[in-house]
């Protein structure tokens, strides 16, 4: 009868005291690795989003700076203009296909900012062929529509393949087939016709953002997020790179400079790095967060 007590016997508190102890310490050190492993998770998914956002923004500048002046360098060299509205109810004159040139110091809260004007968008094809003309029909017209209205920058147009060179044409009749304000040497049947127009390269609110005029005064769109500060230097000669060049019609080429910052903060972590941008270095970056730099020349296929 003893022995089948002392069989029925359960944990003493000693022995409770132990297991709980030992679970707990158990279950702290898979808490940990747990944290430890959502942490990084989490910041690889934000170095992930940088390396994104950077590529994405380099990919758009390259398509936008490369192709400044296509449909306009020599009518701007001629000294044409171009005249339409600006978001803020001013008139904005373009005058180069680099314009409104903005540097802003690289240790300031400010990024760089420009206008670029180029031929963005093939909207219709030639229909026909032509000789020293101005009266020009079109076929398979596309979006945006054009305008004749004085405050629109969807009045000027370019074609491909052109012997007058690269140069933009004002419609001042907005039917079909649409009276120019130059003659045209010659066109071919099925050459393209693209729209000509201003397009703002601007940082706002940390995302890179594009803004035709063409479509509207006041629309922006959102390219890359995350961008701390945005730089430009320009280059007329190809080794001198400026932060403001002394004609902006001269140049051949531009270097673009972003520097990135992850959304979150990781506690502990500091970034000890120098950055340099459009010549300047930047360290003692704030605490916390992630950078990435990036950066590219873009050599501008329109300029001689």
């Amino acid at each position: 009868m003893m022995y089948a007590q002392s069989k029925l016997r359960g944990f003493s508190l000693i022995e409770l005291l132990v297991a709980i102890v030992s679970m707990l310490m158990l279950m702290s050190a898979i808490y940990s690795i747990f944290r430890i492993q959502s942490q990084r998770s989490a910041t690889e998914e934000e170095i992930i989003n940088l390396y994104m956002n950077a590529r994405v923004a380099l990919e758009r500048l390259q398509f936008v700076f490369a192709h400044a002046g296509f449909g306009c360098y020599d009518s701007f060299k001629n000294g044409k203009v171009m005249i339409g509205d600006d978001s803020n109810g001013s008139k904005l004159t373009i005058n180069t296909f680099l314009y409104d040139i903005q540097d802003n110091n690289v240790l300031s809260d400010k990024s760089d900012s420009v206008i670029v004007t180029m031929a963005f968008k093939k909207i219709a094809e030639v229909n026909g062929n032509y000789e020293d003309a101005n009266l020009i029909d079109f076929k398979n017209i596309k979006s945006p529509k054009i305008s004749v209205l004085d405050s629109s920058f969807k009045k000027y147009i370019a074609f491909f393949p052109d012997l007058n060179g690269d140069v933009f044409y004002k419609v001042i009749k907005n039917d079909d087939p649409f009276l120019l304000d130059q003659n045209v040497k010659r066109l071919f049947d099925d050459s393209d016709v693209f729209m000509v127009a201003p397009i703002k390269v601007v940082v706002e609110d940390s995302i890179l953002k594009l803004k035709n005029y063409a479509y509207s005064s006041t629309i922006f769109w959102e390219v890359a997020s995350n961008v701390w500060k945005f730089h430009i230097q320009y280059t007329e000669d190809g080794t001198t790179w400026l932060n403001v060049p002394d004609n902006p019609q001269n140049v051949k080429g531009v270097w673009v400079f972003l520097l990135f910052k992850s959304d979150r903060i990781q506690p502990g972590y500091q970034d000890n790095k120098t950055y340099t941008l459009a010549g300047e270095n930047i360290s003692n970056l704030p605490g916390g967060y992630h950078y990435l730099l990036a950066h590219r020349k873009i050599w501008i296929r329109n300029v001689q």
